[in-house]
């Protein structure tokens, strides 16, 4: 099932190039409808998908939808509460046995922008490429800590498209914040696939 959330914070299940609106299905969350609200909505979805599934195929069986391509799309998750990227999750030499350890950095929940949302480039004299990484982001469904590798994808909810926006050239890359982490530098979406 492809999860979204659209126009006004609504959430939609995507069907085919139709998006259904299932908020009414949502456990609901309180507060000003906006991206917080639709951050705890969907939090609330990942928490209680086995649920809440039977319902959302329902309706979507049911009504028509709205043209995907009229909808304004907003990220699937709007302040996740980690955002961890791998620096090299992949063997740098072909034939390469040996995996490094692992190493990662830290986005914050406001570089999160949107499909078709704007990456602000900052002005940074140092920097003399910035460059868009498509990557895929794991939405991890439950709490998780000290996991065996084999056990690891239980614990993966779904799956969304995720753009690591960084900046080249600047002195001391393994500092993260300058070149990885600002503002907007974390496109995601539009949907989250259920694993």
């Amino acid at each position: 099932m492809k999860l979204l959330i659209y126009d006004d914070y609504r959430l939609g299940v995507l069907k085919g190039s139709q998006v259904v609106d299932v908020t009414g299905a949502a456990p609901p969350a309180i507060g000003t409808p906006g991206p917080l609200m639709a951050q705890a909505v969907m939090e609330g979805v990942i928490q209680e998908f086995a649920a809440l599934r039977p319902r959302f195929e329902e309706i979507a069986a049911r009504e028509a939808g709205a043209a995907l391509s009229s909808v304004k799309l907003r990220p699937p998750l709007f302040r996740p509460s980690n955002l961890l990227c791998a620096f090299s999750n992949y063997r740098d030499r072909e034939g390469d046995p040996v995996r490094g350890p692992l190493d990662f950095f830290h986005k914050g929940g406001n570089a999160v922008v949107g499909c078709g949302d704007v990456v602000e480039l900052p002005d940074i004299p140092e920097a003399s490429v910035f460059q868009p990484e498509p990557e895929l982001g794991y939405v991890i469904g439950r709490r998780a800590r000290r996991v065996s590798e084999a056990e690891a994808l239980g614990y993966v909810f779904g799956y969304t498209n995720f753009v690591d926006v960084s900046a080249r050239d600047i002195p001391n890359r393994r500092t993260p914040f300058f070149h990885k982490a600002l503002d907007t530098w974390a496109p995601m979406g539009p949907v989250i696939t259920t694993a």
